[in-house]
């Protein structure tokens, strides 16, 4: 593997490549592949104003506040049945609506005709659900068609419950505003949205419920490629490339630095490696040398060999996004993140997971050669019972990658190993 051998990237770097994208019912649904058709669209224009005849109003049908994970990843609280709350992602990478098993079960809901699926890191167990109406706030959404899927394995590498995933059915319905600096999440109707005046427009391309968006890439050498990625709020990247799609583009140019990587989809673990590219020009915006995620993993790709893999929220979370699936485009504000040096959260070098029924108790997972982790003589099995001077319950699991994705940090940490209770001081570099 490119980079040497190393065992993982870092404190929460399960969300790589296929994350949580959930292409997850692909082989079940029924829905024919395709391209739509987006040929009256430019590849970037600035919105126009409605026609003043034309009755529109900017007032969402519901606002709700947006749980970003690691200020990227979106989670917002539904109501079902009973009155039960649920933590679901909001998820445009996801081709079905996603309901965690564990909660199908626990809410007395109908599996239609389960079978195994084969997703990136193994097969899992899907089924169609009865349809159900949502609570959005006050707002109800009716017929709702879940998809039941194992969830809780990925449960221990955020350190929370994860309920559900939304994804195309249920955000085809709306306009969706995605509002990463306010941290909020409003939904419009589609026929009366009116757009905001600074916002750019860039045209969809859509294949079976996948959104694809058009992005350039800089090889080493400056020259450009120009390919599609998958629009996906609930990847913790910047970007998330097929491996062997990196390779055949030249976009290694043999002297980068590598880092060998393990990261996580629905079905289980994936490999591959992680790198810088020089530029990738977003429309009209350039992030300068964005960290990439490059999946080597069978089963890991698109299934199509001009997608390249997915643009994800370390990108997404620089703009206001906004969602219009009914019209094939994505509108972006910029926001407060834009010019703001893309890093991986990592800066340790140790893989960290959240045990316990309340996700309480973090452990060493494993762990990167040549990295602060390492050099500090961290071991795999490790308990972390405090860093600096945040233990117990404030020592989330997300709150233990903040302190750890800041470079030229002094952290100590109070480590249990067995019996022995030690402290050990690793100070925090970039390892990408």
């Amino acid at each position: 593997m490119i980079g040497g051998t190393q065992i993982n990237s870092g404190v929460i770097d399960h969300m790589t490549s296929a994350q949580l994208r959930s292409a997850s019912f692909k082989r079940i649904a029924s829905a024919a592949v395709g391209i739509a058709s987006i040929s009256t669209l430019a590849h970037t224009q600035q919105l126009q104003t409605p026609p003043a005849a034309t009755p529109l109003s900017a007032s969402p049908i519901v606002r709700l506040p947006m749980d970003l994970y690691g200020g990227r990843i979106p989670f917002i609280t539904i109501g079902v049945k009973g009155g039960r709350l649920l933590h679901v992602i909001l998820d445009t990478g996801a081709n079905d609506d996603i309901l965690n098993a564990r909660a199908v079960s626990e809410l007395h809901l109908h599996v239609l005709n389960p079978e195994r699926v084969e997703q990136p890191g193994g097969a899992i167990e899907m089924g169609k659900v009865d349809p159900i109406e949502i609570r959005l706030g006050t707002h109800v959404v009716d017929n709702i068609q879940f998809v039941s899927a194992p969830l809780d394995g990925l449960q221990p590498f955020l350190g929370r419950s994860i309920d559900g995933i939304l994804g195309y059915g249920f955000l085809s319905r709306f306009v969706v505003e995605l509002d990463y600096d306010r941290r909020e999440v409003s939904f419009f109707d589609p026929a009366t949205y009116v757009a905001p005046r600074d916002a750019t427009v860039l045209p969809l391309t859509f294949r079976g419920k996948s959104p694809l968006v058009s992005v350039k890439l800089a090889r080493p050498d400056g020259t450009l490629v120009t390919t599609w990625l998958e629009l996906d709020t609930g990847s913790f990247e910047a970007l998330g490339l097929d491996g062997a799609w990196v390779k055949r583009e030249g976009l290694l140019s043999g002297h980068e630095w590598t880092r060998p990587i393990f990261g996580l989809a629905i079905g289980g673990e994936t490999k591959g490696f992680r790198f810088r590219i020089p530029t990738a020009l977003v429309g009209p915006y350039p992030i300068a040398r964005p960290v990439a995620s490059a999946t080597t993993s069978d089963n890991a790709g698109s299934g199509f060999s001009d997608v390249a893999g997915v643009l994800g929220g370390e990108i997404l979370n620089r703009f206001r996004v906004i969602l219009r699936f009914a019209d094939s485009s994505i509108l972006l504000v910029p926001a407060s993140r834009l010019a703001k040096r893309s890093d991986w959260i990592d800066m340790l070098g140790a893989q960290v997971v959240a045990e316990g029924s309340a996700f309480d108790t973090l452990q060493v997972r494993a762990l990167m050669p040549r990295t602060p982790a390492s050099e500090a003589k961290l071991h795999v099995g490790d308990l972390i019972r405090a860093v600096d001077s945040v233990s117990g319950m404030e020592l989330t699991l997300e709150r233990f990658g903040t302190l750890m994705g800041e470079p030229g940090r002094r952290r100590t940490l109070r480590i249990q190993r067995g019996a022995r209770c030690l402290t050990i001081v690793v100070r925090t570099r970039r390892l990408i």
